[in-house]
């Protein structure tokens, strides 16, 4: 999330508005001939992570730390431990089985074969995610996925040895789909690391070429993006355009126009922006699906119909949206069954925790959020949302690379040892912790 979406989240989420549009949502996207629906998910699979091998290298377990609060990103920049911190476990601690087997869980079954293509359901691109309408193909099976953001694992100081390990935990709570943050500057090697433990365990990633946090409309088609952004996209997209690893690219995180700016011209420059990044990665790149990273169709029609106009170019297939729990996104749902093209949640955020990262007491804490988030993802499904990503996995108290410590929490994270994971298998609604898919 942006910084000036992050704090009105912040207030918005006490006011029940959060960073999505509220009343005026109510209003439509604007007049357009409508496109043909597409048909109806007939046999919703939800992609499910691969059995995890029998060679995999317990890592230490992290999940039982304290979690500290992190104002920002899921980045590692505080001097002194916040307010409230505890203590800390050591480094090294007894391997984490996951939760228990839930009851009520349905039988697998086995995952569908592996192919597809990046834009359409043929087979000329082997092994990767596609789209067929509004449904997401692999081997000319439907499909939905469900995971978690956790974008700082592609950075230098993040520890990679403990990558691995965390890897293998989300596995066993169901994910299947990790967000990440590729940005320029960082090494491609870490990035071919993170794919390989990814395929190991039948995880795939949205892999986002850079945050627009801090910038704002002035950096688009500034010297810098032209001069250090763009030979950043066109390197790692070229590189990793085989990586069947890879469920989509996002050209960068929530495109958007800053404090102060919003105007026709600032709508109209990052939609030309996004869809000029997304016919770069197209150019190299004709298989993976290329999602436009945004918020969501907005507060007011000047940016619902620059939205819809996004969403309707043949370079971008998915149509994005980060959401507060207790908002809807029913504009952006709405044109997904009007253009086509699948819509998937690629940021889910509720509050747990208080501004130390202790969570909070009561039907606001860790327990009455799994609830909730049950609930919103038993609706996005019923709904024919494509994907549900939460924001953001609580790693708590690290140490960084670098020696110092790293406080990887928000007061949206989730921990390993969150009651989400086992709610959400006890409802059916995301694969048992043994592996396979759970058929829908």
């Amino acid at each position: 999330m942006s910084t000036l979406i992050r704090h009105l989240a912040l207030a918005s989420l006490l006011m029940s508005a959060a960073c999505r549009p509220s009343a005026s949502r109510e209003a439509g996207l604007g007049a357009e001939p409508a496109a043909v629906p597409s048909a109806a998910l007939a046999a919703n699979t939800l992609l499910g992570p691969g059995a995890i091998p029998a060679t995999a290298v317990t890592q230490p377990d992290i999940g039982g730390v304290p979690l500290p609060w992190r104002l920002e990103m899921p980045w590692v920049g505080q001097a002194e431990p916040p307010a409230g911190w505890g203590a800390v476990s050591g480094g090294a601690g007894t391997p984490d089985p996951g939760p228990s087997p839930a009851a009520g869980v349905a039988a697998q079954v086995e995952a569908p074969a592996v192919g597809g293509a990046g834009s359409a359901a043929g087979g000329s691109c082997p092994g990767i995610v596609g789209r067929q309408g509004a449904e997401l193909v692999l081997a000319g099976q439907p499909l939905r996925f469900f995971g978690v953001n956790a974008t700082y694992l592609t950075e230098e100081d993040f520890p990679e040895d403990l990558v691995p390990g965390i890897l293998e935990k989300l596995q066993q709570r169901g994910v299947s789909v990790v967000r990440v943050w590729f940005q320029e500057g960082q090494n491609p090697e870490r990035l071919a690391r993170l794919l390989d433990a990814g395929r190991g365990l039948g995880l795939r990633f949205i892999v986002t070429l850079g945050d627009n946090v801090h910038k704002g409309v002035d950096w688009f088609f500034s010297e810098e993006d032209e001069e250090r952004y763009r030979p950043h996209l066109e390197g790692t997209v070229g590189r990793f355009k085989d990586r069947t690893e890879i469920l989509a690219w996002e050209p960068i995180n929530e495109p958007n126009c800053g404090e102060g700016r919003f105007d026709e011209a600032c709508v109209k420059t990052i939609r030309d922006w996004v869809v000029g990044m997304a016919r770069s990665i197209k150019g190299i790149d004709a298989c993976h699906l290329v999602s436009s990273g945004m918020i969501g169709a907005g507060n007011f029609d000047l940016d619902q119909e620059s939205y819809r106009r996004l969403h309707k170019k043949d370079e971008i297939d998915l149509i994005s949206v980060h959401r507060g729990i207790e908002t809807d996104a029913v504009l952006e749902r709405e044109l997904s069954a009007d253009i086509g093209k699948p819509v998937f949640y690629g940021e889910i955020y509720d509050i747990a925790n208080d501004d130390s990262c202790q969570p909070l007491r009561g039907g606001q804490g860790p327990g009455g959020r799994a609830g909730r988030v049950a609930g919103d993802l038993a609706s996005a499904w019923e709904d024919g949302v494509a994907g549900y990503l939460l924001w953001d996995l609580n790693l708590g108290r690290l140490r960084k690379a670098n020696g110092d410590d790293g406080y990887y929490c928000s007061k949206f994270g989730y921990p390993f040892e969150d009651p989400l994971w086992e709610r959400l298998a006890a409802d059916n609604l995301v694969p048992a912790p043994s592996g396979g898919p759970t058929a829908r």
